[in-house]
């Protein structure tokens, strides 16, 4: 926020007579050229939200700023302060600020997107669905593969899932059908599908089993009210 504030002031003053764009312009953009190597080093060190930081150091930042102004320049106030320069300024700044979160949200590949609720009926009934957060990982030779996993509810969980770096995955892939799927990096083709046999007879071994319970408890209830009757 101070670094802001100084940026702030210094630019007010060169821009200060017919160079106002520089001021207009120059002040979001040095905050978001800032922002990028700072932000990154304060979430990563301190494991703070990027979106609260930038808030603060532009919310904040930017308000101390415009009191130092006035208080320096109080005639400001009375020469249409609102209209020439304040209502400028935030135009600028929304313009500037809303292309390097659209930039930032595609080079993190963090993207919130929509998909079924699960848990109990009645919740999915009244919650269909639900918003998370999905890292997108790409491969690093340009072979078009991706992986993606969910970062959670909370933008911030998908942050530091994002920060963990690169992931190693294995390919597994049908060239004939144009599909593929992403494992451990220690599973075989042979080892995935022999986990998907085993995972199988367990359902089919669970469901079997409680078929058996019913049909015995079925059985012994009819008994009972037969032996009653």
């Amino acid at each position: 926020m101070l670094c802001y504030i100084g940026a702030f002031l210094l630019l007010f003053r060169l821009s200060m007579g017919q160079a106002w764009l520089v001021f207009f312009f120059g002040t979001p953009l040095f905050a978001a050229a800032y922002f990028i190597p700072a932000g990154a080093f304060f979430a990563r060190r301190l494991h703070l939200n990027r979106w609260i930081l930038w808030l603060c150091m532009n919310g904040i930042g930017g308000l101390c700023g415009w009191v130092i102004v006035l208080i320096q320049y109080p005639i400001l106030l009375m020469n249409g302060f609102i209209l020439l320069l304040l209502l400028p300024a935030l135009v600028c700044a929304a313009l500037v600020w809303a292309v390097v979160g659209l930039g930032f949200l595609c080079w993190n590949r963090i993207l919130p997107i929509s998909v079924k609720t699960t848990g109990p009926r009645r919740y999915r009934c009244l919650h269909p669905t639900k918003i998370v957060y999905m890292v997108y990982y790409r491969t690093t030779n340009g072979s078009g593969y991706q992986w993606r996993d969910e970062g959670g509810t909370a933008r911030v969980l998908a942050e530091q899932l994002y920060q963990r770096g690169s992931v190693e995955r294995r390919v597994l892939s049908i060239p004939s059908e144009d599909t593929y799927i992403t494992v451990e990096p220690h599973l075989t083709a042979q080892q995935y599908t022999d986990g998907l046999r085993r995972r199988q007879y367990i359902l089919l071994g669970l469901s079997g089993g409680y078929v058996l319970c019913y049909g015995v408890a079925w059985i012994v209830i009819r008994r009972k009210e037969a032996e009653e009757d």
